[in-house]
């Protein structure tokens, strides 16, 4: 790739103290810890909620099977990112080192438990400048990263929903619930195709402006979906896998394992509920109750809050323990 990134802000590591003189670099040093505290405080929050009302479910577990849900959640996390990281190559034309950016990356999801979302939002632009990026192209790649999310999330779901209904029973009043989130991921995915085939020299140039984009080739390239659809694939499969451990069989760990993207999805466009809290359990109990009782219903959507959970923190702890050098944006591609 080829040319500058727009507003691209030079690279530093952890800012210096006469670096950060100013109100504002002031306020953006402060962003980073307040949101950590904040993200601590309802993480624990979250934990004890699933821990008391998992504790009034009277249903057999198979242990061994969450725990390999766990691999394939870690997995669903490194592709997410992955999408994002080649967004930022797209739309720069330099590659970030991996660990570093997916430091920023770990400590920005973990903000989401914030209400409103509002910190990860927070601490992807108070940490742009460590990365080398501009506050607005931070927002930018955010912003192009979530409208591909949805549009793979929706569509794959309600694609492996409908596949599966016949297999699981499912009833007529969730089939038209699937058949709208098909429609609703067929809908995004039409934006997305737009994203993916209509060069940039087409698109107006505020919107160009907007997003930081240079001009040549499409907005996004196709590599970002493919990894987001990897993504989701994961993740269906850690659903399986629970499904597994609550006694269901393969058809219905498909079909539930989709349920649990979708109802992820759901609870991320659920903006005031910290990491979808409570959205998303209850949709994945809606769709499980007719398969695995109520109980079992419940229970599943414990545990993939539980699942997805340790995923994120693994990766954040593990992240602690490795040294991450400063990034820069003017390093060739693909250097570590």
């Amino acid at each position: 790739m080829h040319g500058d990134p727009i507003e691209r802000a030079a690279p530093v590591a952890e800012p210096s103290d006469a670096a950060q003189a100013g109100p504002l670099a002031r306020v953006k040093r402060l962003v980073r810890p307040l949101f950590a505290l904040l993200a601590a405080v309802f993480v624990v929050l979250v934990a004890k909620d699933m821990a008391g009302r998992f504790s009034g479910v009277k249903v057999a577990v198979g242990w061994p099977w969450v725990l390999a849900a766990v691999g394939p959640g870690l997995a669903a996390v490194l592709c997410q990112f992955q999408g994002w990281w080649l967004l930022v190559l797209h739309w720069t034309g330099h590659a970030m080192p991996r660990r570093h950016a997916l430091r920023v990356y770990m400590d920005a999801q973990l903000a989401r438990y914030t209400p409103g979302k509002v910190g990860l939002v927070a601490v992807r632009v108070a940490r742009a400048q460590s990365l080398g990026l501009s506050s607005q192209l931070m927002i930018s790649t955010l912003l192009g990263e979530v409208l591909v999310w949805v549009a793979c999330g929706t569509f794959l779901s309600g694609l492996l929903i409908l596949t599966q209904a016949e297999v699981v029973g499912m009833s007529r009043a969730l089939t038209v619930a699937s058949e709208f989130l098909s429609y609703l991921g067929a809908a995004a995915c039409a934006g997305l195709l737009l994203l993916l085939f209509v060069p940039q020299r087409l698109w107006p140039s505020a919107v160009l402006q907007l997003l930081g984009a240079r001009q040549d080739g499409p907005l996004m390239p196709a590599v970002v979906p493919g990894f987001l659809l990897l993504h989701f694939l994961a993740s269906a499969l850690s659903g399986a896998c629970l499904v597994l451990a609550l006694g269901g069989a393969w058809p219905q760990g498909i079909y539930l394992g989709a349920v649990v993207c979708v109802a992820t999805v759901a609870g991320f466009l659920a903006l005031l509920a910290p990491a979808g809290l409570g959205v998303r359990e209850a949709m994945i109990a809606l769709f499980a109750e007719p398969v695995l009782g109520a109980e079992a219903a419940v229970a599943l959507g414990l545990l993939a809050r539980g699942v997805s959970l340790v995923s994120e923190l693994t990766l954040f702890v593990a992240l602690r323990l490795v040294k991450t050098r400063p990034v820069s944006l003017n390093e060739p591609p693909g250097q570590q």
